[in-house]
């Protein structure tokens, strides 16, 4: 047993570097879940562009393509039910390789950061970069 990023799983299965018999899964309370965010500073020399990349990766398929193992391999930050029958089969396809349903993947997982340190980042954000 070892930690490590749930894409790393079905990325190192596909590739041989694990056996097919490697299975992930999660320790439920321990496991980390936390969200990407994408953030356009004050001075971006191209924020309509930047605007454009930010959208891209929000989109339907910018989080199907970010959930794709040997893309990115994070999980969306999207209610897939919601989608087209066609992204949606587009999902479930990509969540096969991973061998832990989605839902498992994203509840009772522990939060990588707490609001205190949050609002840290944000200040010095502020401060240092926007």
């Amino acid at each position: 047993m070892m930690p490590v990023f749930i894409s790393r799983v079905a990325e190192g299965i596909a590739t041989g570097q694990f056996p097919k018999t490697t299975e992930a899964f999660i320790l439920p309370g321990v496991s980390l879940n936390d969200s990407s965010f994408t953030a356009i500073p004050v001075n971006a020399s191209n924020p309509a562009a930047a605007m454009v990349l930010a959208n891209l990766l929000s989109s339907p398929e910018g989080q199907l393509e970010k959930f794709k193992p040997d893309v990115w391999g994070d999980p969306p930050l999207i209610s897939t039910q919601k989608l087209p029958p066609n992204l949606q089969a587009e999902f479930a396809k990509v969540e096969g390789e991973y061998g832990v349903p989605l839902k498992e993947l994203t509840t009772n997982t522990a939060p990588v950061v707490n609001a205190e340190y949050t609002t840290r980042l944000e200040q010095e954000w502020e401060a240092q970069i926007a």
